[in-house]
């Protein structure tokens, strides 16, 4: 601890030439941020006496291959790298960025951003997301999809924040023009030609599919890498010619390996014709293809699943605009626009990430209340699903109109 900074080491050791840190890290590579880590903790422990000879950084290895036979192999798991050379060089301009840092978080008077940043690596809590985009109008300069901060401080510099404002000679893309002009006039833009082709290459009976998967830093099964996603629970709607909808659910209870109840399970509700629907199809498609390399008895099951799949996504690209989509292709948007009477915020589990802790939290059996939470999941994936029914069935609608 100095007068302004406090730094604490993962592991520091004392070695014959001095003390050595390691910075521990569960990406699978090196990133910026992890070099301006280590740089802010050398720069405060020589300011506080301590000198720090070698640096390393360990994060796991990508290519590692987990086997139940062998357990968990530490040394193989994990890769030390020297980052030495790199953490002390540029350190005059690290210091100046803790400088900076240090005098706003130290100010009376709360800092005010150029430029919004319209995305963040980590999602913000509720109450921190509306302070932030506190004084935003709906429709604003920051919904125009791929934006760059430098033109989004031009309009800004301009006094320009709602997209209807946005001046026709304002050098955009044509796609980010576009969603301007469909903004400023209200526009819906249906190509009902295309929309008609698409849908005569269903077959029946057509499937509505979500997985919903854990994603794990150490591996826990036979031939699983590091990060790689297992699943855990689906959801399926099945609409036959007569127009009958039926569903069908799984999530898994245990603590061994899911993909074998998973897999019986799905093999025989999905069977092998139809035409199968997701929304943002490459994941369901990316976890098909890595079952198929851990379970090869159902392989083949797995890869006539993708070539059934259709990505109902890409329509909201090419096919059907709305101004009120904002740029954006997710479920997440164009359900409450096209089918409103169905919400996500009626329920307890809203995203992705709250998902995940669930799934976590069950498999590991850390939840006070998994009964709760199981009926909490089944819903939210339920949703995932029906949401793809509803949308498909007001595009059937609109062909016909």
């Amino acid at each position: 601890m100095t007068d302004k900074f406090v730094s604490r080491a993962d592991i520091l050791v004392k070695e014959k030439n001095g003390w050595h840190l390691y910075e521990v890290k569960s990406s699978t590579d090196i990133k910026p941020e992890h070099i301006s880590d280590l740089r802010f903790q050398v720069i405060v422990f020589r300011e506080f006496g301590v000198n720090i000879k070698k640096i390393f950084l360990i994060h796991i290895n990508k290519d590692y291959t987990y086997s139940e036979r062998k357990g968990l192999e530490i040394r193989k798991f994990l890769t030390t790298e020297d980052v030495t050379d790199i953490v002390t060089d540029n350190q005059d301009n690290e210091i100046k960025h803790m400088r900076k840092a240090h005098k706003i978080l130290t100010s009376k008077i709360e800092p005010k951003p150029a430029v919004l940043k319209r995305k963040f690596k980590y999602p913000m809590s509720e109450k921190m997301e509306e302070y932030y985009w506190k004084g935003i109008p709906d429709y604003s300069i920051y919904d125009i999809s791929g934006i760059t901060p430098k033109k989004l401080a031009a309009l800004e510099a301009r006094g320009i924040m709602k997209i209807k404002d946005v001046p026709d000679n304002f050098p955009l893309s044509a796609n980010q023009m576009n969603q301007v002009i469909m903004t400023k006039e209200k526009r819906i833009k249906v190509n009902k030609k295309l929309l008609a082709k698409e849908f005569e290459k269903f077959k029946f009976p057509i499937w509505f599919f979500d997985y919903e998967a854990l994603q794990l830093a150490i591996p826990i099964i036979d031939g699983l890498h590091p990060w790689e996603q297992l699943p855990m629970q689906y959801s399926l709607y099945k609409l036959d010619k007569k127009e009958k909808l039926t569903h069908y659910e799984f999530l898994y209870q245990g603590k061994k390996n899911p993909l074998p109840g998973l897999l019986k399970t799905m093999k025989k509700q999905l069977g092998e014709k139809g035409t199968v629907f997701s929304w943002n199809a490459s994941f369901e498609k990316s976890r098909n293809k890595e079952m198929a390399e851990l379970m090869p008895k159902y392989r083949n099951f797995l890869l006539g699943v993708n070539r059934r799949t259709y990505d109902i996504m890409q329509i909201f690209k090419n096919i059907y605009r709305d101004y009120r989509f904002k740029g954006s292709s997710s479920l997440k948007v164009v359900l409450p626009v096209l089918v409103p009477s169905l919400s996500y915020n009626v329920l307890q589990i809203h995203g992705g990430e709250e998902t995940l802790n669930a799934l976590y939290d069950l498999f590991f059996g850390y939840d006070k209340n998994p009964a709760k939470t199981r009926k909490h999941l089944l819903e939210y994936c339920k949703l995932d699903t029906l949401a793809m029914v509803e949308i498909y069935e007001y595009l059937k609608k609109k062909i016909q109109l």
